[in-house]
């Protein structure tokens, strides 16, 4: 064969290649994008959390006895986008999950546009699909807020590289109001501010070398940032009793919030961050060093400010995330507040992965493939040690999923964890010992761990879609029940998830009562009410009467009130308790 046949066969083959794995996100898409129709919060624990606050946060503040051990969110912006939505449709659900999703891929896009000049076609093309294929949408198609944080993100991305070095008052002042937006979207947002603080300040001490820029920029960004966060709780009536109220909010927020351990959550950091993180740096440092030798003033490039904002950014919110987890082995995996940026970093990397590409630097490539695998290494021996990794804490490290009936009740036959492995290894293989590009390479890599990754949560999702298809129509039930009586309302539930659910599919009107069990429940617990929903067995004494007997609910009610007793003793039964 000719070599010019010889290249049309290969790209033939290319072509192929990119056209199934482009089939492949298609086909993984599709199945997130159908969860829009779901009735009820896949993710009742938060999602049920935003929903109440926003919809009935002034009844909770009013009467805060109504379900006083409802979640306290910090996300006054994200509340103000699902009131907003309330008044355009009733279909509230599925809209939320759309415009998530929406936003999710607007704020990718936003970024891709921020590097698509420097890259090649090919590349460019590929590293968007690897972008684009990245399982963190999972999270994006839901109600919640990490959709629209990706969005304002990647806003802020793009602005970063096309204002930052020549327009640096103006930068700010846009960057600190959108930075003010994201904490009022979650609390994650304080890692932005302080990327951006720290970005500033490599900016100065690597070349710049001017303290009144460096001035101006923390000045005008930090009233940008104040303003932004000021306005966002003015519009949702939140008092303002300092100038920092909504930092420290958010600041306890984010230091409280925690449920892992570091190691675990930053191994995973590696496997899927690490090749973009150092190719970026080693591209940075590279270059810092050539000016060096050759006494050359040396100045961030724009591509270089965008990928240090993004990597600050996400140091700084894995270094949060291990705040009072004293840096043990033991912990959960919680990927969600990490995995957004991961798609970000390979985009604002993109055009350096290709410079060494380019170059065709072995080292670089036993590099790259040693990074991750350290990355694996290192999150095995976190779950052999007591690590969970459970399907709705993370999106791609859900690939890694390992069945322990002893912590959660699912044991997929298929054998996950090894294949996980297994493609990494692959991976880094193809990295270390060919020359095949470096984004085809990874891109096949992102493809199967969003295969994996997705086939585990649905799996969960099927282990769970009996029960929440019933409860869902015996809500629909209770919920017809509850509005023809006049009289309180009070649901009996024994985990905060269901009463999340129960609270907010009911309206906000029944006084949620979380029950324990081997506690008892005094008779004066349930004195103003009419009518009792139950959710899980628990037992109500002899003067109520059974109104609908389901599977997940039964709903009680009783003819005449008696008068409350302080002193009574009458209990639940057995198996109630007080929360």
């Amino acid at each position: 064969m000719s070599p010019g046949g010889e290249g049309r066969s290969t790209g033939r083959v290319s072509r192929i290649g990119a056209g199934l794995l482009m089939l492949v996100v298609l086909a993984v898409l599709a199945v997130y994008a159908n969860r829009a129709a779901l009735d009820l919060p896949l993710y009742p624990a938060t999602e049920g959390g935003y929903l109440i606050h926003a919809l009935y946060g002034k009844a909770l503040s009013a009467q805060p006895a109504l379900f006083a051990q409802v979640e306290r969110l910090n996300g006054t912006a994200y509340f103000l986008i699902i009131r907003a939505a309330t008044y355009a449709t009733h279909d509230l659900l599925p809209w939320m999950r759309v415009l998530g999703g929406l936003a999710y891929f607007a704020g990718l896009l936003l970024v891709y546009q921020s590097v698509r000049v420097h890259l090649q076609r090919g590349q460019a093309l590929g590293f968007l699909l690897l972008a684009l294929a990245f399982p963190y949408y999972r999270f994006a198609f839901a109600v919640l807020p990490e959709g629209w944080f990706v969005g304002v993100l990647g806003l802020i991305v793009l602005l970063t590289t096309r204002l930052y070095t020549p327009r640096p008052l103006l930068h700010a002042i846009l960057a600190g109001a959108l930075t003010g937006l994201l904490v009022m979207l979650k609390p994650q947002g304080l890692a932005v501010a302080a990327a951006f603080l720290v970005l500033a300040v490599l900016d100065l001490l690597l070349g710049r070398r001017d303290a009144r820029i460096l001035a101006g920029r923390i000045l005008v960004f930090t009233a940008g940032f104040l303003v932004s966060g000021h306005l966002t709780a003015l519009a949702a009536n939140q008092p303002i009793t300092s100038p920092f109220d909504f930092v420290t909010s958010a600041l306890n927020s984010q230091v409280m919030a925690g449920a892992v351990a570091l190691a675990p959550v930053a191994s995973s950091m590696l496997i899927f961050a690490g090749v973009p993180a150092l190719a970026g740096l080693v591209r940075i440092e590279m270059r810092w060093r050539w000016y060096r030798q050759h006494r050359r003033g040396f100045r961030l490039e724009p591509l270089e400010v965008g990928f240090l904002l993004v990597l600050l950014s996400l140091l700084a919110t894995l270094a949060t995330t291990g705040i009072g987890h004293g840096g043990g082995i033991a912990g959960r995996v919680w990927g969600r507040d990490l995995e957004l940026f991961v798609p970000i970093l390979w985009l604002t990397a993109a055009a350096f992965i290709g410079e060494f590409d380019r170059a065709g630097l072995r080292w670089w490539r036993v590099a790259m493939a040693i990074v991750p695998v350290v990355g694996v290494a290192g999150l095995v021996a976190c779950l052999l040690n007591g690590a969970m990794l459970l399907p709705w804490d993370s999106a791609a490290a859900s690939a890694f999923f390992r069945p322990d009936l002893t912590k959660f009740d699912l044991a997929p036959a298929v054998p996950y964890f090894a294949l996980a492995i297994a493609a990494i290894l692959a991976a880094a293989g193809a990295m270390a010992f060919t020359a095949g590009p470096s984004h085809r390479i990874w891109l096949t890599y992102v493809v199967a761990v969003a295969v994996l990754s997705t086939a585990v949560d649905i799996a969960w999702e099927n282990s769970i879609e009996a029960k929440r298809a019933q409860l869902s129509v015996e809500l629909r039930t209770a919920k017809a029940i509850m509005m023809k009586r006049r009289g309180g309302v009070a649901v009996v539930v024994d985990d905060r998830s269901t009463a999340n659910t129960l609270f907010w599919g009911l309206q906000a009107r029944p006084e949620v009562v979380l029950a324990s069990p081997g506690q008892a429940l005094a008779a004066p617990r349930l004195a103003q009410a009419d009518t009792v929903i139950v959710s899980g067995r628990h037992r109500l004494d002899g003067t109520w009467t059974p109104v609908f007997q389901g599977k997940s609910l039964k709903v009680f009610s009783r003819a005449a009130r008696p008068h409350p007793r302080a002193d009574s003793g009458e209990a639940l039964g057995s198996n109630a308790g007080s929360g």
